[in-house]
């Protein structure tokens, strides 16, 4: 069962480290890039959220995403942050996901990995 991480009650924001090579500045938009990291998004990307702020001390940046939640919820398959998730068979019980064809129609998607992982194990994703 999915486990809710936050919700979209007003704006629900993440913090992510920024790409290598990516100097950040608020109101960027952004893309999944690894995992918990954000680069600028380009042309056709998958743009998840802009950037509200960047941490003078670390780094970090807060980002507010165009999703509704954050969960942990268990991957069907090998996933890798930035890919889109679709919902998988159930097993033993535990509702699974897995990624969404590049092909596949829009509303097949659920959401977008933001922590990837091997099959078997928990991912963070962002459900729209």
């Amino acid at each position: 069962m999915p486990t809710l991480r936050a919700s979209n009650s007003s704006a629900l924001t993440i913090i992510a480290a920024a790409a290598s090579g990516y100097t950040a500045k608020a109101d960027d938009l952004v893309k999944i890039t690894g995992d918990n990291e954000v680069n600028l998004a380009g042309a056709d990307d998958k743009v998840i959220g802009v950037v509200r702020s960047v941490s003078a001390s670390t780094g970090k940046l807060t980002v507010e995403v165009f999703a509704s939640a954050l969960v942990t919820i268990r991957a069907a398959e090998n996933i890798s942050a930035g890919a889109f998730l679709k919902s998988a068979a159930v097993s033993s019980g535990i509702q699974r996901v897995a990624v969404c064809a590049a092909d596949a129609n829009f509303p097949l998607h659920l959401g977008v990995c933001l922590k990837g992982a091997n099959s078997g194990s928990d991912i963070e994703a962002l459900i729209f």
